[in-house]
């Protein structure tokens, strides 16, 4: 499938070069996006969700994160950023039981894109690692989009979660690389030091 820059259906001014390179391998490659904290992790998930949501109408998209405000804040950037119509969001916690969760609401048959948030918490039996496991076993095609600000300073901790998530390209940035210096803005870090007790 030839993807044109149009059919992102975003304006220029939204996406950085980097952007955009980085959605258009994590389209069509499982990928895991390594980016310092404010350079576009959330508008990246967003636009990919987009197109799947575009491309597959009757597929089903899961984002995955550790806590509920970062889901919220993946609908939010979905229905402000992109236009994904919020009635067609669901938000599942731990609070419903596993059979409620799935249950004629994401059939695993129908998952066409799977969108990990905090991929750096994939190891062992974690459950980014099971789900993936399961997924795999019906087997089931969908694309995988792996995030984190902190893939971990040694290549054996970075390997272990891409091997655990199934992924094929690494898209790594710090923020030294010229590509992402534009957009790093300057931080004032202040250390309070807090007594124990």
């Amino acid at each position: 499938m030839q993807l044109k820059e149009k059919d992102l259906q975003l304006s220029e001014s939204i996406l950085s070069s980097t952007n955009y390179i980085i959605i258009m391998v994590a389209l069509f490659t499982n990928t895991l996006v390594a980016l310092p904290t404010g350079l576009g992790k959330t508008l990246i998930a967003a636009v990919v969700m987009y197109n799947y949501f575009r491309w597959f109408p009757d597929g089903k998209i899961v984002f995955a994160a550790p806590s509920r405000p970062l889901v919220m804040q993946q609908i939010e950037a979905c229905h402000n950023i992109v236009g994904i119509p919020q009635e067609w969001t669901i938000d599942m916690t731990g609070q419903f039981s596993h059979t409620e969760q799935i249950s004629g609401t994401c059939l695993a048959k129908h998952l066409v894109c799977l969108v990990i948030d905090e991929a750096h918490r994939a190891s062992g039996n974690y459950s980014y690692c099971v789900a993936i496991r399961e997924l795999l076993a019906i087997p089931v095609q969908l694309r995988i989009l792996a995030l984190t600000a902190t893939s971990g300073s040694k290549q054996p901790a970075v390997q272990h979660i891409i091997d655990n998530l199934q992924i094929s390209a690494l898209e790594y940035r710090n923020e030294s690389d010229p590509d992402v210096i534009p957009y790093v803005h300057d931080r004032k870090i202040e250390l309070i030091e807090v007594a124990l007790g």
